[in-house]
């Protein structure tokens, strides 16, 4: 795809935004939970590996480079991983109180295999610079 590398670009910058918004509210001590602030739980900070993850994947996306496309390939995977596990830590209920996911939580997976998706059609150089 022509312009898959600046897609998964944008993926990876809308996931950072996402982090810093609300993923969860609890009901029974009214606490809302973003990927960044979860005081209150022992979730720590869910959302410090995707936004890590995705800053170095956006500037590899831009990178013509081999290398740089197999390393985001490597991340992407990390990245989707971390996710799924976030939704099944965050989702799950706890003593029969079931949180009340937001839309934020429940993009970040379709997100995630966006950027997997975009990290395998993003664009290479297979050629080398010598001649023969």
């Amino acid at each position: 795809m022509k312009f898959a590398h600046w897609l998964g670009c944008v993926s990876c910058l809308l996931l950072i935004a996402a982090v810093f918004q609300p993923w969860i509210y609890i009901p029974s001590v009214h606490l809302t939970i973003s990927g960044w602030h979860a005081e209150g739980t022992n979730f720590g900070k869910p959302g410090l590996v995707p936004l890590v993850l995705c800053s170095i994947m956006a500037i590899l996306f831009l990178l013509p480079k081999v290398w740089a496309k197999l390393v985001t390939i490597l991340l992407a995977t990390m990245q989707l991983a971390w996710m799924i596990r976030n939704y099944i830590l965050l989702t799950t209920s706890f003593i029969g109180e079931v949180p009340d996911k937001t839309w934020v939580l429940q993009s970040m997976i379709p997100l995630s295999l966006l950027i997997i998706l975009m990290s395998f059609l993003s664009r290479a150089p297979l050629h080398s610079s010598n001649p023969s």
